[in-house]
């Protein structure tokens, strides 16, 4: 697979490990992943540890939804006008 269009993430505090660990997201045009900010203690990471690895692989903030401790994260290689 060359390329990929959207990838969608929601696995409950173990994205940072997952996507530290394996690279096909990184051939996503698009990623909407959801974050929960309750998790992230546990799971020995943050928000800087997240948005590094997302935006080392060329990806940029585009927009975030959510409130409390869940939050839905919009990232993609060309922001969206």
């Amino acid at each position: 697979m060359d390329k990929i269009d959207l990838v969608k993430i929601d696995i409950e505090g173990s994205e940072y490990p997952v996507l530290s660990n394996c690279s096909f997201w990184k051939k996503a045009d698009k990623m909407i992943i959801e974050f929960h900010d309750n998790f992230k203690k546990q799971m020995g990471y943050d928000e800087t540890n997240f948005f590094t690895l997302i935006t080392d692989a060329g990806f940029k903030f585009d927009k975030v939804f959510g409130e409390g401790q869940v939050y839905v994260y919009y990232f993609s290689k060309e922001l969206s006008e």
